[in-house]
């Protein structure tokens, strides 16, 4: 159980309400923002794409279950996209999401 444990990543998508430069390039209000730990990652045109981009690097090194929780103001396709993208580009891969309606950031993700 402390192997799995100390194997999991985590991170989530922001949506950007300012224009900013990151350590991924500049964004604009409304772009989605990858982040893990305290970094911008991915900077994308919507939060999807920024979900896709994020999960892409936290399975670089491998996992069996990605978690999605979706919050308040996200709609249900974005975890399709990710379910398909999932499915399709990372064989053996599990990913499940719960809509928890949280606030702050649009999707925490973890992977193990």
């Amino acid at each position: 159980m402390a192997r799995a444990a100390g194997a999991s990543r985590h991170g989530s998508v922001r949506i950007a309400t300012q224009k900013a430069l990151t350590w991924a390039g500049t964004c604009k209000p409304g772009d989605g923002l990858g982040i893990a730990g305290d970094e911008v990652l991915i900077v994308a045109d919507d939060v999807a794409a920024a979900a896709i981009g994020l999960v892409d690097l936290l399975l670089a090194s491998g996992g069996d279950l990605v978690t999605v929780l979706i919050g308040a103001g996200v709609t249900e396709d974005v975890a399709v996209v990710l379910e398909r993208h999932v499915h399709d580009h990372h064989p053996g891969t599990e990913l499940v999401s719960y809509r928890t309606g949280h606030r702050g950031d649009a999707l925490l993700i973890g992977v193990e």
